[in-house]
């Protein structure tokens, strides 16, 4: 019987030694991932007449956690809809999705209560005399494209954005000028853009045009 419950306990040892193990190994590959430069999934969801921003993670994700508290602290831009973000609920039980691929146990949800969204308008608005307008099939712009980038690095120099935004917004103006801009690069931008709102949302409908019409 003793010797039984040695054994047991050494299995229960090792079991646990392995889970510890395994969560050190994925959370040491979670701290090489540049969440920054990564599109992020979410889910929209309405309870009793109130809108959450839903995005899942893995338990062990911290660095993914900590993109999210540090991208997702006042405003949330959705389908052209501008939400002013309340309330944030970090680390919450997992409410299973459709897409999961485990158990919900391995999953924390972050939460965000949003505020009644103003629409964004449909005017493209008018940035130190440079026109823009647009459609869902097409954009117009007076201004070549040197300067149209002077004008956006103007309204990114005249806003209060922290260093980590004007360094990616810096980067979006690289690619933008090299071609080479991504969907979720163009995300990121509008996130950042959004904190100085209204004061850019000409610039904000620009790039939706180019990027999500």
């Amino acid at each position: 019987m003793y010797k039984s419950l040695i054994l047991l306990t050494a299995v229960m040892i090792i079991l646990a030694l392995l889970i510890f193990l395994t969560i050190t190994f994925l959370q040491s590959i979670d701290k090489k991932i540049d969440y920054s430069n990564k599109e992020i999934k979410y889910f929209i969801k309405e309870s009793s007449g109130v809108t959450y921003l839903v995005i899942p993670y893995y338990f062990w994700q911290i660095g993914k956690f900590n993109e999210l508290k540090r991208r997702y602290t006042t405003n949330f831009v959705h389908d052209n809809k501008n939400y002013n973000i309340d309330i944030i609920y970090p680390c919450n039980d997992h409410n299973r999705q459709s897409t999961d691929l485990f158990f919900s146990g391995l999953y924390r949800d972050f939460v965000a209560k949003l505020s009644t969204p103003c629409l964004v308008s449909a005017n493209y608005g008018n940035i130190n005399n440079m026109t823009i307008s647009g459609n869902s099939n097409s954009i117009s712009i007076n201004q070549t494209n040197n300067d149209i980038s002077s004008e956006i690095k103007r309204v990114i120099n005249n806003e209060h954005f922290n260093a980590d935004d004007k360094i990616f917004l810096e980067l979006f103006l690289y690619k933008l000028n090299d071609n080479s801009v991504k969907k979720h690069d163009a995300s990121k931008a509008i996130d950042i853009l959004t904190k100085a709102l209204p004061f850019t949302t000409a610039v904000i409908n620009m790039i939706r045009t180019l990027f999500f019409t």
